[in-house]
C-alpha cells in the first residue's frame, strides 16, 4: 500500500475526486469532475426536466392555438362559405331555372351596398363618391366583361346544365390565360402547359359525362 501523499509540512493530503491534487490536475488539464449525487439530488433534476418540459408544452400551446383558430376560421369561411353559396345557387335554379338575372342582379345591388360608404362623399356632386384613384374609364373594359361573363353565365342555366357541371366548365378559364399571354408575348414552361391541358381534359369529360347522364334519364 502506497503512503498517501503530504504537503511540505507533512501532513496527509485529500485526494478524492473534486478536491485535493485531483482537483488540481482537472483544473489545469481544463476538465470538469462529475459529481455522483444521491437521491435528493436526483429528485432535483427530475423536477428541473418536469418543469422544463411543462414551460415547452405552455409555449407551443400559446402558440399554435391562434394559428389552428385562424387556419379553421379561414377553411370553415371558404367551404361554409363557398359550398352553401353553391348549394343556394342549385336550389334556386332547379325551381326557376331562368331566375340568374334576379341572382345576378341581387350580387350587384348588395356589392354597391356594402362597398358605397367607404367611398361616399358628401362634396363629391352629383354622384356623391370620392375621385378614385384610378380613372373610371380605365375601370370600364373590366367592369364590361364581369357584368358580360355573369350574364352568359346567367343564360348557360337556361339550357339545363348542373351546377357542378357549370362551376367545373367556369374554371376552364386557364386555356384563356395561356392564349392571351402568349398572344402578348409571356412565355410558359412545360409543366404550366401540361398542366392546363390536363386540366382541360379533365373538364371535357365531366361535360361529356354529364351529357349523356341526362340523355339516359330520358328513356
Amino acid at each position: 500500500m502506497s503512503p498517501s501523499p503530504s504537503d511540505e509540512l507533512g501532513r496527509p493530503m485529500d485526494i478524492s475526486p473534486g478536491t485535493g491534487l485531483d482537483a488540481d490536475k482537472n483544473r489545469l488539464n481544463g476538465v470538469v469532475p462529475i459529481h455522483k449525487g444521491g437521491p435528493e439530488d436526483a429528485s432535483e433534476d427530475k423536477r428541473v426536466n418536469a418543469s422544463a418540459f411543462i414551460d415547452m408544452i405552455d409555449v407551443m400551446f400559446h402558440s399554435s392555438v391562434p394559428i389552428v383558430i385562424s387556419w379553421g376560421l379561414s377553411m370553415g369561411l371558404i367551404f361554409g362559405g363557398c359550398c352553401s353559396n353553391v348549394f343556394a345557387l342549385e336550389a334556386i335554379v332547379k325551381d326557376e331555372p331562368e331566375s340568374g338575372l334576379l341572382i345576378t342582379f341581387t350580387q350587384f345591388v348588395v356589392t354597391f351596398l356594402l362597398t358605397w360608404p367607404r367611398h361616399f362623399s358628401s362634396t363629391q356632386r352629383p354622384w356623391y363618391l370620392k375621385t378614385p384613384a384610378v380613372p373610371l374609364l380605365r375601370w370600364a373594359p373590366n367592369i364590361l366583361l364581369f357584368f358580360s361573363v355573369n350574364m352568359l353565365n346567367n343564360f348557360a342555366f337556361g339550357y339545363n346544365i348542373s351546377v357542378p357541371v357549370h362551376i367545373i366548365l367556369r374554371s376552364g378559364g386557364s386555356v384563356t390565360t395561356i392564349l392571351v399571354g402568349w398572344i402578348w408575348g409571356k412565355h410558359f414552361s412545360n409543366m404550366q402547359v401540361v398542366s392546363v391541358g390536363m386540366l382541360t381534359v379533365g373538364i371535357i369529360i365531366a361535360a361529356l359525362a354529364d351529357a349523356q347522364s341526362k340523355v339516359f334519364s330520358h328513356f
